[in-house]
């Protein structure tokens, strides 16, 4: 009966880690989308309106990727660290934020968005970008 228990144990500790080791983010670029969706969350948006989290991290997977591959070319072009530093420090200025053209969808339209982002919006984009570049550089998964 002793050995029965441990071995149901031993079992339902391997399946829960098998599950729990298949929902995490596998790429820096899916670690620092999901970061930059959960810190902005529902920013702006009063009670009526639901954000589906999950669509915006797969979305935004494919806008940080390419800063990744930014990170991953100019490291075989042979850019120094400090350089690669200086461009990462330069996707945290307000200027080049600022100059990137959002869009949002409502209701299957997708609409241009000319409002300005809040500084929590805009720090946690620098921080995500700056990160997902470096981890490129770096060769990061």
């Amino acid at each position: 009966m002793k050995k029965s228990s441990v071995v149901l144990l031993c079992t339902a500790l391997t399946i829960t880690t098998l599950i729990t080791t298949g929902c995490t983010p596998k790429t820096s670029v899916e670690r620092h989308a999901r970061q930059y969706v959960y810190a902005v969350g529902d920013d702006g948006l009063d009670s009526n309106f639901y954000v589906k989290e999950a669509d915006n991290i797969r979305s935004m997977v494919s806008f940080f990727h390419q800063f990744r591959d930014m990170g991953v070319k100019d490291k075989t072009t042979g850019l120094s660290r400090d350089d690669a530093m200086k461009r990462a420090s330069l996707f945290r200025s307000e200027e080049f934020l600022k100059s990137i053209q959002s869009v949002q969808v409502f209701a299957g339209r997708t609409y241009a968005n000319s409002s300005t982002p809040s500084p929590k919006k805009l720090k946690a984009m620098g921080d995500a970008i700056s990160a997902t570049y470096m981890d490129g550089y770096e060769g990061r998964p």
